[in-house]
């Protein structure tokens, strides 16, 4: 009995002793509270903050459809791409002919092309650029009249247009006997908004050495659709100069044109009238 209890006696000082020897647990100190900064609604944006209904992300053009999109494709020496063809040759869109008056789209049935050959806005770099890689394996003519038609997208980017276009130069330098190719980039150039100084001199050296009319005639296209342009350029006069030297039957009217965005001359004032006023 007395073992017992003495037993219980020390059992009840070792918990004690060691409930002692058990630190405090410290109070959580509390987080600061949020600050709330007022909102400028007239500060600028920072670069990150856009919004993303407005944002086109890029997107990888399918490669297995590159061949079948280019042979999807009919073309006219006029206006470039006639008809878009789909399965059992139906048409899922067409210019309706072929004319020199019909070459120039309005945006929104220009952009019916690419909605024929199921390439959404996201694509359109990388077919354009998948073009230029693969041209020497795709049918060239269609391919130039496609990679042109993609230039005058606006979901292209300034600096794919470009790009785009400097590579509609260098056809033109490289293709030097398939007349149907370099055509149809002559015809891309005349309908690019605003060529560059390149595009310009390429053109009028083309009009200048070629004696095939029927590779020239997007010459007078250019000159129809960019005369004002090419006047007030500081090379205007000697523009208009090389192009009326050169003994082609498109000469008249490519003068013609130029002639008609011409200012008018000022009319002379004679002393009779200047001493009145």
């Amino acid at each position: 009995m007395k073992k017992t209890l003495l037993a219980l006696a020390i059992a009840m000082l070792s918990s004690q002793a060691m409930a002692d020897s058990v630190p405090p647990t410290a109070a959580a100190t509390p987080a600061p509270a949020a600050v709330s900064l007022p909102v400028d609604s007239s500060a600028a944006p920072e670069p990150t903050e856009v919004e993303v209904g407005n944002v086109t992300v890029p997107e990888e053009f399918p490669k297995a459809n590159l061949w079948k999109t280019v042979k999807s494709l009919q073309l006219g020496p006029q206006s470039g791409i006639t008809k878009v063809l789909g399965a059992k040759k139906a048409v899922l869109w067409t210019r309706g002919f072929d004319d020199q008056k019909v070459a120039k789209l309005e945006p929104e049935e220009h952009h019916k092309i690419f909605e024929a050959l199921g390439v959404p806005d996201s694509q359109m770099a990388s077919l354009s650029r998948q073009l230029m890689e693969k041209y020497s394996k795709l049918p060239h003519a269609q391919t130039v009249a496609l990679v042109g038609a993609v230039a005058l997208e606006p979901a292209l980017t300034r600096a794919d247009q470009q790009r785009i276009e400097e590579w509609l130069n260098r056809v033109l330098s490289v293709e030097t006997k398939d007349v149907v190719t370099r055509r149809q980039a002559l015809l891309a150039l005349a309908l690019l908004p605003q060529p560059s100084d390149e595009s310009v001199a390429t053109v009028v050296k083309v009009y200048e050495t070629s004696r095939n009319n029927w590779e020239t005639f997007p010459v007078n296209q250019f000159v129809q659709y960019h005369a004002v342009d090419l006047l007030e350029r500081p090379d205007g006069p000697q523009i208009r100069e090389r192009l009326g030297a050169v003994p082609s039957l498109y000469t008249p009217g490519i003068m013609q044109d130029l002639s008609q965005q011409e200012p008018p001359a000022a009319t002379p004032v004679l002393e009779t009238e200047a001493a009145s006023q």
